[in-house]
């Protein structure tokens, strides 16, 4: 049995870093190896690489979004991750489409709008409960598989903790991202 403690942990933590967290920094929060397994094992949260995970809502909601912001079908969309020197993670979506170079470049340079539109797209308008999705929201041909997987108030809680990070920054005259 999962806790609810230490999901919400995780997803605190993922929300302050990209929506991914590394083994050792859920340890740093008191959740056990064996609980992140849990997590893994419940679909909370996916592997990404040895000892890094993330929430894959996450991903579905900025797929979604930039879709929607592109105006082009989420089938020509992909994606990857890249460690950085520092530690942290980043996410690149890029479109695999002549001239999407242009599209990545758009969407770096209006990360908060991309982060906004996410945001909007699981914020409960679609009428799903927290814990699930559907076609309104994040719910798509390409990731049918994982649908009973996802979590549309994880990625909720996600981008609403980066935005709310995002305005008190921006109150301070601090760059978040």
């Amino acid at each position: 049995m999962l806790k609810s403690d230490n999901i919400t942990s995780l997803e605190l933590l993922a929300a302050s870093q990209w929506g991914m967290f590394t083994t050792a920094q859920a340890q740093a929060l008191g959740v056990r190896e064996n609980q992140v397994s849990r997590t893994v094992d419940a679909f909370w949260v996916e592997p990404a690489c040895h000892g890094v995970y993330w929430l894959r809502s996450t991903l579905w909601a900025l797929f979604a979004a930039a879709s929607h912001l592109l105006e082009i079908p989420e089938a020509e969309l992909g994606g990857t991750m890249h460690e950085e020197a520092d530690g942290f993670w980043s996410v690149m979506i890029y479109a695999g489409i002549p001239g999407g170079a242009s599209h990545s470049k758009w969407l770096y340079e209006n990360d908060l709008r991309l982060f906004n539109e996410a945001y909007r797209i699981v914020d409960g308008r679609c009428g799903c409960s927290d814990e699930m999705c559907r076609c309104d929201c994040i719910a798509i041909y390409h990731n049918q598989q994982d649908q009973s997987k996802l979590s549309r108030g994880a990625a909720k809680r996600y981008f609403g903790e980066l935005l709310e990070k995002e305005n008190r920054c921006e109150e301070k005259g601090e760059v978040v991202f």
